[in-house]
């Protein structure tokens, strides 16, 4: 219990004042204007109790607080509150135990700091790499851990800010150095292409089947060896020497006869799979069917070519089974995801109603009402997982926070912070 004499006084004009603290010097804070003194220093003994009660919140959320230093900025602010709060009782006990709190909470600024310098050591580490790719998403991996370490003194802030910008800045100017030299070996290779791609045209057009194809090859392992040229022309010049080689094969392809009677056997079997296909493209079976028409397709991959004539018919029959499939089963899920989002809003409804019965006095009856929405709430069915669970925690600490809680505070006096 306070005792408010031992803390602040009335003097002789009808002032009151607080006695002399360790932290700060007493000072008037009212007047009598017609009460008793103990009356008088009752009622600022009692706003004192309001910071300890305050004090006694903070305290809590810091023993429960993931996010130990985020309550700082509250303790701080507090702390410059008490030396202005016009109230009697041990100022000297509050700030030290709220100075308790601070040190540990400038202690886990200090580890996050000390994180965030390992992090640009070890950035510095990748600036010249061997791996530039692995590299690349290394010091991404670490941006993003970086933004995450939490605070740190603010004095250091800005410092260590600018400083990991600039190492990683520096990495990736490297990075681009790096790209830059290797862009010009990538149009040195593409001309090495260009001269693979004449040599196959000329070779394209000879019917010296057997000759021809192994230099066909030698010039394939030539091609192998060269590395990649530059972007946007992969496609174009891989294209160019494929089409020569394809003119040669395709016409030695016309020359074995055999060849037809494989791609008749393909056709057969192309078919089989599209009978198949059709039977699974009714099934509400979605999840095996989904995987057997999967291994259908893998299983058509490893077939060859059909007759030409044939080819986009039976292509067609059997995208046509699939697509009716994934179409059906894309529907569904459609239904099903919007039923979902019914559920969701009817929810989110319950979650409001409940925010809003707190500041009613008569909790009693609003508990009751609670228990009515509970049984609402069990009633609803699924919403989308991505959601369910922020959703229900919010329904549940608005149902806490009534059946926990107290009534409004009716003396109107506004807590600090």
């Amino acid at each position: 219990m306070t005792f408010p004499e031992e803390w602040g006084y009335v003097d002789d004009q009808g002032q009151v004042w607080q006695k002399d603290c360790q932290a700060f010097k007493g000072r008037q804070i009212g007047r009598l204007d017609g009460k008793g003194a103990q009356e008088v220093l009752a009622y600022y003994a009692l706003r004192f109790e309001k910071l300890e009660q305050y004090y006694e919140e903070l305290q809590t959320q810091f023993e429960e607080a993931k996010d130990k230093p985020g309550l700082l900025d509250k303790i701080n602010r507090m702390l410059d509150f008490i030396t202005e709060s016009d109230a009697i009782g041990d100022f000297d006990g509050l700030l030290k135990k709220l100075m308790d709190i601070k040190v540990v909470l400038d202690r886990e600024l200090s580890r996050n700091l000390d994180e965030q310098e390992e992090l640009y050591r070890r950035v510095e580490q990748l600036l010249h790499p061997d791996d530039w790719h692995a590299a690349s998403e290394e010091v991404k991996a670490i941006q993003a851990r970086f933004k995450k370490t939490g605070p740190v003194p603010e004095s250091k802030k800005r410092d260590m800010r600018d400083r990991f910008r600039a190492v990683c800045d520096e990495f990736f100017e490297n990075r681009r150095l790096f790209y830059a030299e290797l862009d010009r070996e990538k149009a040195d290779n593409y001309l090495k292409k260009e001269d693979l791609c004449r040599k196959a045209e000329e070779l394209g057009l000879s019917s010296d089947w057997k000759v021809t194809a192994e230099e066909l090859k030698h010039l394939m392992e030539e091609w192998k060896k060269i590395g990649p040229v530059t972007r946007g022309k992969t496609e174009d010049i891989w294209r160019r020497f494929k089409a020569a080689s394809d003119t040669f094969f395709q016409r030695r392809e016309a020359f074995y006869k055999k060849l037809d009677e494989e791609r008749e056997d393909n056709l057969r079997k192309k078919i089989t799979l599209c009978e198949r296909s059709e039977e699974l493209s009714e099934s509400d079976d979605w999840h095996a069917a989904a995987e057997e028409l999967k291994q259908l397709q893998e299983a058509w991959k490893h077939i060859g070519s059909v007759p030409k004539k044939e080819a986009d018919a039976v292509w067609l029959r059997f995208k046509r089974a699939h697509d009716h499939f994934f179409e059906r089963r894309h529907e569904y899920f459609k239904a099903r995801d919007e039923e979902r989002l019914n559920h969701l809003k009817e929810k989110q409804l319950l979650c409001e109603e409940a925010e809003s019965l707190f500041p009613l006095r008569d909790l009693s009856t609003v508990r009751e009402q609670v228990k009515d929405m509970q049984r609402a709430w069990k009633n609803i069915g699924a919403v989308p997982s991505d959601q369910a669970d922020a959703l229900w925690l919010r329904f549940k600490t608005a149902c806490d926070r009534i059946f926990q809680g107290d009534p409004p505070d009716e003396s109107g006096d506004a807590e600090p912070g």
